[in-house]
């Protein structure tokens, strides 16, 4: 019983668990912050991320099934693979080619998620929604160049509202 927690703890098994948990914490991250730019407070934004708690936890049940196993197709669905991976990667049977294609697989969703992500902040329309007051009549156009108290309170609860929801 001993040895079996002694071989879970070793210094390789820990770094691949661990090393698999960073990409998918970066998609995470950038995933529930693209859906936090929606909302327009905390509340709204605990409301539509909480539902996704679920959608997480179905992959991971699925993993934990008996028989359900790493192969090439189940390497590429996002949750699921960690579950298998880490699955595999404890009973020491992991295989390289399988391994590598779940890391290339987190790898991508990570980046294709910041990507997304950072898009969305590359758009006033995005940031400074919900600030009428910095815009023209017809709300296309920022009037910093008249208003700059204003412009900066609106910027300022802009920021103060991502912080928040981060």
């Amino acid at each position: 019983m001993l040895d079996a927690v002694v071989a879970i703890l070793d210094v390789q098994t820990v770094v691949l668990v661990l090393s698999l948990l960073f990409p998918l914490s970066m998609f995470f991250a950038a995933f529930l912050l693209s859906m936090s730019i929606f909302a327009r407070s905390y509340k709204e934004a605990q409301s539509m991320i909480s539902p996704l708690m679920i959608v997480v936890i179905l992959p991971v049940m699925i993993g934990l099934f008996p028989g359900v196993t790493l192969g090439p197709l189940t390497a590429m669905i996002p949750i699921l693979n960690v579950s298998l991976a880490t699955k595999e990667i404890i009973a020491g049977t992991v295989k390289t080619g399988l391994l590598l294609e779940v890391y290339a697989s987190l790898i991508l969703l990570a980046g294709l998620s910041l990507f997304g992500c950072a898009r969305w902040f590359q758009r006033e329309e995005t940031i400074f929604r919900g600030c009428d007051i910095c815009r023209d009549g017809d709300g296309s156009k920022f009037r910093e160049e008249r208003y700059y108290g204003e412009f900066w309170r609106c910027a300022s609860n802009s920021v103060t509202l991502i912080v928040r929801q981060m």
